[in-house]
């Protein structure tokens, strides 16, 4: 090589950085679009979880002599109830609110619901 010629076989500093923010920047998208998509996700199963437990507490009590709830969301399983998973809260696996006095059922994070 000579006085007058460069080296110009490698990346600069600048383009390294550019790549390095530009491959950050798509990497935050996905991760914010995957962490959405999951709790939506999440909330969709636990609204046809409550749909389910709620129907299921009808059957129960049009099938009781006494016309009352059950004393417990269990004794929904497995006769009215295919599967326990759907008498716990998606994604946490804690137990739902019940009420077996009225036949209220709701996530304990979303009384509302």
């Amino acid at each position: 090589m000579g006085l007058g010629m460069r080296d110009e076989r490698g990346f600069t500093l600048l383009e390294l950085v550019v790549v390095t923010l530009i491959l950050a920047l798509l990497v935050g998208i996905v991760v914010a679009t995957y962490y959405q998509s999951s709790n939506r996700a999440l909330e969709m199963a636990d609204r046809a979880n409550l749909r389910v437990i709620r129907s299921a507490l009808e059957q129960y009590r049009a099938a009781s002599p006494s016309a009352s709830y059950p004393s417990l969301l269990d004794q929904l399983y497995p006769a009215f109830i295919r599967s326990e998973r759907s008498l716990v809260v998606p994604g946490t696996g804690i137990s739902y609110d019940y009420d077996p006095g009225s036949g209220q059922v709701h996530n304990p994070d979303y009384p509302q619901r």
